[in-house]
């Protein structure tokens, strides 16, 4: 779930460049902070130059913060560059 201001926000639709080893895309967003791929809380692509990560909101939000738990377990030099669009 993600609150902002109290009020949990709506996500439509979220989708990620491919899934590799049941690492679906809504466990990125699951308050679940576990780093260890193991604890079934890592959303996982293949390994790729383009892979990407999307959430679609129902709406715009004003954001004041995004947190952000890369997977402490393997293959953190694949997060050498993250590039956040919104």
């Amino acid at each position: 779930m993600i609150l902002l201001d109290g009020d949990e926000v709506q996500i439509v639709r979220i989708w990620q460049s491919a899934i590799h080893d049941g690492g679906w895309p809504g466990l990125a967003i699951d308050d679940n902070y576990a780093s260890s791929f193991g604890d079934n809380s890592c959303a996982h692509t293949c390994v790729g130059e383009n892979d990407f990560w999307v959430a679609e909101m129902n709406r715009p939000y004003t954001l004041t913060g995004i947190r952000i738990q890369f997977r402490t377990n393997c293959c953190c030099e694949y997060l050498d560059v993250v590039k956040l669009d919104m």
